[in-house]
């Protein structure tokens, strides 16, 4: 069972109104339990195509549900807070970040468990497939790489981590939406790996950008495979090149590091499945710690794994667990090839959580 949300409006002077309920037709079944009205506030849009402040007097997170990682009913480590100064804020025995961020409510995660903690169900947001949409919110967290925000199209997520914010930091991130897409918030980092692990979003805005037409779209992982590496450490973890296209955050490539450990420079090669007109690569780096993360890169391309271009863009990634984008002139490949040329930390090896290859119709 999941929650939905209508508003409606009772036109002024009425004093009733009629409420249906059904289900388009199909084999499955739909059940509706629970049905409450109540009095509720819409959220000023501003202009936006969808927004939540949070202060809405009804039950729930919003447009989020429940996505069997947090708390339960009997232990609301997620829930909406409501401002009850000084105990709330930062500061009162050791809060590191404020519960309410906007106005007298927001939503909060207090040291939740690891996993996906909420996500967006069709009927509470629904995108639709092949637009653009642009996502906006602010949060606080005592500290970094606990919370992933997570894109997801059915079972298949990118997730991009959400760096310590002690004081009200927005956030941004634009995707192209897929089948059954849906946006949300994922805990990295183990129950109990350290006091504050706290996050409090508000202020959430959705954007439709329209359809990509002659935008850029992502090359579904499941299509893709590796084609090639340079290294991977198996002796010791399971550092396989096939977990940059496994959809989890959590897992990794590492080159390997038993000795003798590989030497750097490090390629991994992509085959997206079949020829695009490639634009982008995107690279999520190793989430629980620096190690590994790339430093210097560059990116080349391939029409048919042999013959390869002169890089197609260079440079140097921040020491961040956040998603980077490397954008380049679109040219039809078949293969896409990272190579690493050094480490955040000096050290002789790489590691990466997920690849995603974008290209243009």
């Amino acid at each position: 069972m999941q929650r939905m949300k209508v508003l409606f409006d009772v036109p002024a002077g009425a004093s009733s109104a009629v409420l249906e309920l059904s289900a388009a037709a199909g084999p499955g079944t739909v059940r509706f339990d629970d049905v409450r009205v109540t009095p509720s506030v819409r959220t000023p849009s501003g202009g936006h195509w969808y927004a939540e402040d949070f202060e809405g007097p009804d039950a729930g997170w919003g447009p989020f549900a429940f996505g069997g990682a947090g708390g339960s009913a009997t232990d609301p480590r997620t829930h909406v807070a409501g401002r009850n100064a000084p105990y709330t804020q930062a500061g009162w025995r050791g809060k590191l970040v404020d519960d309410v961020i906007g106005g007298e409510h927001s939503l909060k995660s207090h040291e939740e468990r690891q996993g996906l903690v909420y996500r967006t169900l069709p009927q509470t947001l629904r995108f639709t497939p092949g637009h653009s949409y642009r996502v906006q919110f602010r949060y606080a967290a005592g500290y970094g790489d606990d919370y992933r925000f997570v894109t997801g199209a059915g079972s298949a997520e990118t997730a991009t981590a959400l760096g310590q914010a002690r004081t009200p930091t927005t956030f941004t991130r634009t995707f192209t939406a897929g089948a059954d897409a849906w946006i949300g918030i994922r805990k990295a980092t183990p129950e109990g790996s350290h006091d504050e692990a706290d996050l409090i979003l508000d202020d959430l805005t959705v954007d439709d950008l329209g359809d990509t037409g002659s935008g850029e779209a992502t090359v579904p992982q499941a299509q893709m495979s590796v084609a090639s590496v340079g290294s991977e450490e198996t002796a010791y973890e399971d550092g396989r090149a096939a977990n940059v296209l496994d959809g989890d955050p959590a897992t990794i490539w590492h080159t390997q590091w038993s000795p003798p450990a590989a030497p750097m420079p490090h390629e991994i090669t992509l085959d997206p499945g079949a020829s695009y007109q490639v634009s982008r690569l995107l690279y999520l780096p190793r989430q629980n710690q620096r190690n590994g993360r790339i430093a210097g890169y560059e990116v080349y391309t391939s029409a048919d794994g042999t013959t390869w271009s002169a890089p197609a863009a260079t440079g140097t990634f921040p020491d961040t667990g956040a998603q980077q984008e490397v954008a380049f002139t679109p040219r039809a490949a078949r293969y896409v090839r990272l190579r690493a040329t050094g480490e955040a930390g000096g050290n002789p090896w790489t590691s990466v959580a997920e690849l995603n290859v974008a290209h243009r119709p």
